[in-house]
């Protein structure tokens, strides 16, 4: 039940955010669904496609202009609009979540957010729910004049690479037998562009069909109220055009190159992306900087670099789309979402948009864009100033990320002098230990193309292992997680990269003792310096440390700090006690996990409670909690825990033995033949009444359990348990939700309790003491003897 009450208001809060651009993913009757590849083609035929159904384009055709005259800002005027449809279309499903009519109308340019009508057998949600009434679509201004429409269909399951298909259990997408259909639609941030997408997918099927609706070529729309795009453009050829914008110093640099002139005033189709009289002016000054000789580069050249072939206009402009110039170098276009959406090409900013001309469009950028044909390992070796990075790059495996054409990624690059500056200690566990190589490199590459444009006073993004990276700019300072960026923007054909004054450190270049100092663990920090042990913890690689908090230091007992203050070889043996190899990851952690420690001989066991229902698990090493995990350092990791690990000095019978409080128990264990159980592996957990306990008996019970051997074996296996339960997986009682363990006795299954006041309680034995950690397992002392029921 939570999961399909979660499913639902995932459903209807997605649909409240995105507001008039719907998106939806809903399972519709199948005979609904085969239809629609040949409604589709009947509305309107793919180039090459057979009119499949006249009657159903012309049904549609009518609705289309029907509906026009319907009045779509009320919610009864949607309704309406939604009834007319179904009576046209009676064989579609709908109402409820069966609504066909909905869905494929939208991606058919029909309105999308309408309800059904009520009190006609349908069901509404937001009659029930008008908090969650979705707000309707804008005028369908692209069923007005002036508006050119694509139509694609793609095969997607043609383009997929072939998977076995196995008949009893669904195609080789994965469906089961079933079908899933997604419907999207979005429109451009000027609303001169309207598309929809809608995915069909089931058994040996899967397309997608799209439509965009766009003001043709030479219109704009009047308004955002205004039906179609009645207005039209004046335009002249692209020179003329570039002198009506004022781009003065281009068109001067154009007036001295007749072939290129003469190419823009071609009948072929251009589109320029031209720098603003500012960045040509800059373009011209000397520039000292990667890849560029300033003034002195075939100017003609570079001109040519910023035009490609075709109209290319603001909504056929998709983030990380490779154009390709005349002179067959590349300009990367990058869409960001700031406030308002940043648009660049080749990270130059696209400034002014559109602007059309009669034979060409014109993007005015806010930079000269440059020749772009190398990839980022080719500028970065042409260079010379980057040797060290890399070579630390190709010691890591990780220069076929420079050469990959398929790539679009960011390089924050340190220049051989920044790697020079760097501590000496780093640079040595750098040198000595791959993995934390790897990491640190890993964090100087981000995915994706992130431009210094749009980082106005700072912006964060993550790298490619996720790690948050944050960028600020003041006044002409801009940095990456505090260190200086010297130059940014050098574009390659795969992506591009800043030049950093320093090498960015992250918390995985650290070492095992600074990250604890830098979590504030002060106490555990103080016995490492006690026990002159900070160089050999130093000396270890890949290792996990479960290290004590601060709190759990401090609480010790005076006698079991004494202890630890015996000899710096006491010291050694507990922190020895709190390393494993190897290192620990939290996605490492599973119950029952044994580690080995440094501590010759001794071992840890991990243990996971869960918190049923709802709580957050609860994860243990030796019955003791961690409070705080996944500190990664250069060398492993750190995990914090709640409390001191004490290694153990023997078995479970050892410690009973030892402790001279358990004669009874242990008699009881001997003859029953239990003492050869508990010498085993284990674990074993043993609820052990003390003496006292056993005094508290009637003597009907004492003396039941000495004449009576079945008797008393019942009653000696139910206080042992073949698993590890700590008291930290004791949860606290509940009203709907009791915790039962079964005990070596298969009779009985025994209720464990924890109060709200934390007294734990085994049946109605109280737990005195928590957690004696022995060799193969655990002991809780308690204060009473667990009696079959009815044993009597």
């Amino acid at each position: 039940m939570e999961a399909i009450m979660a499913v639902l208001f995932f459903g209807v809060f997605s649909a409240f955010l995105v507001g008039n651009e719907p998106v939806e993913g809903r399972v519709m009757r199948p005979d609904f669904w085969d239809q629609f590849p040949d409604m589709w083609r009947g509305v309107a035929p793919l180039s090459g496609a057979q009119q499949l159904d006249v009657s159903r384009r012309n049904r549609f055709e009518d609705w289309r202009n029907a509906q026009q005259s319907v009045e779509l800002t009320t919610p009864n005027g949607a309704r309406n609009v939604h009834d007319s449809i179904r009576d046209l279309f009676p064989e579609l499903p709908s109402g409820g979540n069966g609504d066909g009519i909905r869905t494929a109308m939208m991606s058919l340019g029909a309105p999308g957010n309408v309800q059904p009508g009520l009190g006609r057998g349908e069901f509404s949600l937001s009659s029930l729910f008008p908090e969650f009434q979705m707000p309707l679509a804008p005028r369908d201004w692209w069923n007005g004049p002036n508006v050119c429409v694509e139509r694609r269909e793609e095969d997607l399951l043609a383009n997929s690479s072939p998977n076995p298909v196995n008949s009893s259990n669904g195609d080789s997408n994965g469906n089961n037998g079933g079908s899933i259909h997604i419907n999207s639609c979005t429109r451009s941030p000027d609303n001169e562009m309207y598309s929809c997408v809608t995915e069909i997918r089931k058994a040996n099927f899967h397309r997608k069909y799209s439509v965009k609706y766009q003001c043709c070529y030479g219109f704009s729309r009047e308004n955002d109220a205004s039906l179609g795009c009645s207005k039209a453009i004046p335009m002249t050829n692209l020179p003329d055009t570039l002198t009506n914008l004022k781009l003065t110093a281009l068109v001067q640099a154009l007036s001295s190159d007749s072939r290129l002139r003469g190419l823009l005033e071609s009948a072929g189709n251009f589109t320029i992306f031209a720098p603003s009289n500012e960045a040509f002016e800059e373009f011209q000054r000397p520039i000292n900087e990667v890849g560029s000789n300033g003034p002195s580069q075939d100017l003609f050249t570079t001109l040519k670099s910023s035009i490609v072939s075709g109209l290319v206009r603001s909504s056929d402009l998709t983030d990380e789309q490779v154009l390709t110039s005349i002179v067959n170098s590349s300009i990367r276009i990058n869409l960001f979402a700031t406030p308002s959406q940043v648009i660049t090409a080749d990270c130059a900013r696209i400034v002014s948009l559109n602007n059309l001309a009669r034979n060409g469009v014109v993007h005015i950028v806010d930079r000269v864009i440059r020749p772009v044909t190398k990839t980022l390992d080719k500028i970065l070796r042409d260079d010379g100033r980057f040797s060290t990075l890399l070579q630390l790059l190709e010691d890591a495996g990780l220069t076929g990320q420079l050469r990959d054409l398929t790539n679009h990624i960011t390089i924050l690059a340190p220049t051989d002098a920044a790697f020079r500056s760097m501590e000496r200690g780093v640079r040595n566990r750098l040198g000595g230990d791959g993995n934390c190589l790897k990491r640190v490199l890993q964090t100087h590459i981000l995915p994706n193309v992130i431009c210094s444009a749009v980082v106005e006073r700072n912006a964060i993004t993550a790298n490619i292992l996720n790690k948050v990276m944050r960028f600020d700019r003041d006044v002409d300072r801009l940095t990456v997680q505090n260190v200086s960026i010297a130059s940014a923007d050098h574009m390659a054909v795969n992506g591009m990269f800043y030049v950093l004054d320093g090498v960015i450190i992250p918390e995985e270049a650290k070492s095992l003792l600074q990250i604890a100092k830098d979590a504030g663990l002060t106490s555990y920090i103080s016995i490492v310096e006690k026990a002159n042990y900070g160089h050999a913890i130093d000396s270890l690689h890949n290792v996990t440390i479960f290290a004590p908090s601060n709190r759990a230091l401090d609480r010790l007992s005076d006698r079991r700090r004494s202890a630890l203050g015996r000899s710096a070889k006491d010291l050694t043996d507990i922190l020895q006690f709190h390393t494993v190899r190897p290192s620990v990851l939290m996605s490492d952690f599973k119950d029952n996990l044994v580690m080995n420690t440094a501590l010759e001989g001794k071992s840890l066991r991990m243990n996971i409670y869960e918190a049923f229902p709802f709580g957050k698990n609860i994860i243990t090493v030796n019955c003791v909690k961690i409070t705080v995990a996944n500190l990664r350092g250069c060398d492993g990791t750190v995990h914090v825990l709640s409390n001191v690990l004490i290694p153990p000095t023997g078995s479970i019978l050892q410690t009973l033995e030892s402790s001279g409080n358990f004669t009874k128990f242990l008699d009881g264990i001997r003859k029953t033949g239990l003492d050869r159980t508990l010498q085993g592996k284990g674990p074993f957990t043993v609820f052990a009444p003390t003496d006292q306990a056993f005094a508290l008996l009637s003597p009907d019970e004492a003396q039941a359990m000495t004449s009576n051997a079945t008797l008393l074996l019942d009653v000696m296996q139910l206080h042992i348990f073949p698993r590890q339960i700590c008291c930290a997986g004791i949860m606290e009682d509940s009203l709907f939700f009791g915790q039962y363990s079964r005990s070596l006795n298969p009779t009985y299954s025994l209720p464990l309790h924890r109060n709200r006041y934390g007294e734990i309680r085994i049946a109605s034995a109280l737990v005195e003491k928590c957690d004696v950690i022995a060799e193969n397992g655990i002991i809780h002392f308690v204060d009473k003897v667990v009696y079959p029921k009815n044993a009597l």
